[in-house]
């Protein structure tokens, strides 16, 4: 049955004349309230921050809701169609390391005490750019950060690389190195189970940090083990080790309290039978040492033999009252790129969806532990997009996946921004800098030609298309909230790298 807007005037017309005065009356009333509600700045800042996939800051007198509504137009109208209000360089050394965090630059050398930040230019906050050093306690093996809660958490070096290691975790403070206030515990060490240390990867979410530690055994096996600490309550949440023949690839948080966790197998070199990879998903709030997983099946294909797995998901900070902000990417509608690199074949493939959709049925199968394909893959998007395999940084942001296409040109590149928002159209008015496509229709055969899928699927979650005209000498692109970032020139042979910063 049609809805009432979706009738054609005249048949209005008609049902209005069988009115009678009153009713009339009290239907003229309530559509001029209806109007005077609409153009309220109010009624139309919350309308646009569901549209937009947001949420609204912390009560701020800086920020009244006019200003707010003024800033989500024009930061939403920037991204949407790829018009950053301004660019700058950033100067990296290629031996340190380094981190992003909405619009922050950090880097530092690997076993030394010190970490550089840079903070650039935010069109939405008009913060100007400054730069500051800390030393930290300890000689640095790896670090992350997030800007929003004033937190670095440095994980320390030393120790004999070829015995079973120690790991000590600390959460400073970004803006002097000292032990964090909100940390009730500063300082976490922890056995590994790994044996040989080779590396590992840090998350942080709001409260929760989560680091994948990757090594090998005495034998020379590949192994790595997940820890994940609430910071701020000063206790260990979760562990878990690789375990059998799986090998922990990768890991994201969907949730405050769910963890996802890509496996696959530990050497599919072995001439033995494989394992198929494999996505599941825990509740670490749960105080049981056995926490069952939710295991969410692929297409048929993608179950084949995997020689790396790798996830983008951006965590997404949580309101902070202290960073006046006037409104954040929602937690609910955060979107995910799991992608696989396969063998035979060296191909890549992409299971895209929202965050939501695998809690959302969690929820509503909660004794369902192994979930088929077709039972959740018809709210995915199943691509071919190849991956960049040597930058393992931010590539999805919120509802937006970024990406390199070929220009027109060797060596020259497209930036491509997918928008999986649900209310993403394109623009009406003709475009001169970028180009846009709706994308509603399966992707499969491709994708079955390139031996990536064994047989159509249903997967069509829909996304708009925006690909710059202009073409860029870059090797890698990534992308955050407020940013997009270019790194690495495709043509220069120079060790010297440059990361430039698209800020809007």
């Amino acid at each position: 049955m049609p809805a009432l807007g979706q009738l054609p005037t005249e048949l209005l017309i008609v049902v209005f004349e069988h009115l009678d005065p009153k009713s009339l009356l009290v239907a003229a009333t309530i559509c001029r309230l209806w109007n005077t509600l609409t153009r309220s700045p109010n009624f139309q800042y919350k309308v646009l921050l569901h549209r937009y996939s947001m949420v609204d800051g912390p009560a701020d007198a800086a920020w009244p809701v006019s200003r707010r509504l003024e800033s989500l137009r024009a930061f939403y109208a920037r991204f949407s169609t790829l018009r950053w209000y301004k660019s700058y360089r950033i100067a990296m050394d290629p031996t340190n390391l380094w981190e992003l965090f909405s619009g922050v630059y950090a880097q530092a050398a690997m076993d030394e005490n010190f970490i550089k930040f840079r903070q650039g230019l935010s069109p939405t906050l008009l913060t100007r750019e400054k730069t500051w050093t800390i030393r930290v306690p300890v000689d640095i093996k790896d670090f992350s950060m997030d800007s929003f809660q004033d937190l670095a958490v440095v994980v320390a070096s030393g120790g004999n690389r070829n015995t079973r290691p120690m790991h000590h975790i600390h959460f400073l403070s970004m803006a002097d190195g000292q032990p964090h206030k909100l940390a009730k515990v500063p300082l976490f060490s922890e056995e590994s189970a790994v044996g040989r240390d080779a590396g590992c990867g840090i998350t942080i979410q709001n409260q929760h940090i989560g680091i994948l530690f990757m090594g090998s055994d005495e034998a020379g096996v590949s192994s790595s083990e997940l820890f994940i600490w609430n910071w701020k309550e000063g206790k260990r949440c979760f562990h878990l080790n690789s375990e059998g023949g799986y090998l922990l690839e990768t890991f994201c948080f969907l949730s405050p309290q769910h963890v996802m966790v890509a496996s696959r197998d530990r050497n599919p070199f072995n001439g033995g039978p494989t394992l198929a990879s494999s996505l599941d998903v825990y509740d670490y709030s749960q105080s049981s040492d056995e926490v069952v997983p939710h295991r969410f099946l692929l297409p048929r294909g993608m179950n084949g033999m995997a020689l790396d797995i790798d996830i983008s998901c951006e965590a997404v900070p949580e309101l902070n009252k202290d960073v006046g902000r006037p409104f954040y990417t929602s937690p609910h509608q955060r979107i995910c790129v799991v992608s696989f690199f396969l063998f035979p074949g060296f191909n890549t493939g992409n299971v895209i969806f929202f965050t939501s959709s695998l809690l959302d049925y969690m929820r509503e199968e909660p004794d369902m532990h192994i979930i088929p394909w077709n039972h959740w893959g018809n709210k995915t998007r199943v691509t071919g997009w190849r991956r960049d395999n040597s930058v393992y940084k931010i590539r999805t942001s919120g509802t937006r996946v970024v990406r390199f296409v070929p220009g027109n040109g060797p060596r020259v590149c497209n930036i491509q921004v997918c928008d999986f928002n649900p209310y993403a159209i394109p623009e009406q008015e003709k475009l001169e800098h970028v180009k846009q496509r709706y994308v509603e229709g399966p992707t499969d055969e491709v994708l079955i030609q390139r031996g990536i899928l064994d047989e159509p699927i249903s997967s069509q979650l829909p996304y708009l298309e925006t690909t710059t005209k202009g073409s860029f000498r870059h090797k890698y692109v990534m992308i955050d909230h407020e940013n997009i970032y270019l790194l690495g020139n495709s043509v220069s042979q120079s060790p010297e790298r440059e990361l430039e910063v698209l800020s809007f």
